[in-house]
């Protein structure tokens, strides 16, 4: 009898060992896939990101700014609607909260379906070239 009850402790505190193992470990897994993730939306630009133009968010590889190019000749312009985190009728969805748009140039706060213009410039064998104008509004200002 006693060999049993020896035998049934011994595999009761094994499995007791596991137990408590597996779940120190699942801890430190989540932790290692949460290091240098930030739960607030305002990170720090680093090297595998860039800024959404109207509102300065670090956009990370593959969140891209919803734009729309028009050809006239040679003169090229796009209207800029905003990233995932600032245009709620951005294409991949948006992302809540939604953050304050503005103008890259005058600083005025967007409204839903405002944009900024910017002149498009081809550059053979490397990136497009953006340069932003301003809103409609303050681009056209004398």
């Amino acid at each position: 009898m006693f060999p049993e009850i020896l035998i049934i402790v011994i595999l009761f505190g094994i499995l007791i060992f596991l137990i408590i193992s597996t779940l120190k470990n699942k801890h430190t897994v989540e932790d290692s896939l949460l290091e240098g993730f930030s739960f607030d939306d305002d990170d720090d630009i680093g090297e595998d990101t860039h800024p959404c133009p109207l509102c300065e968010k670090a956009l990370r590889k593959g969140e891209r700014v919803h734009s729309v190019i028009y050809n006239r000749g040679e003169d090229r312009l796009m209207n800029i609607y905003g990233c995932p985190w600032c245009y709620s009728d951005h294409p991949a969805g948006c992302r809540e909260p939604l953050r304050d748009r503005r103008c890259p140039s005058c600083k005025v706060l967007f409204k839903e379906g405002n944009f900024a213009i910017a002149r498009v410039f081809e550059r053979p064998g490397r990136k497009m070239h953006v340069h932003v104008l301003g809103c409609p509004v303050c681009r056209h200002k004398d």
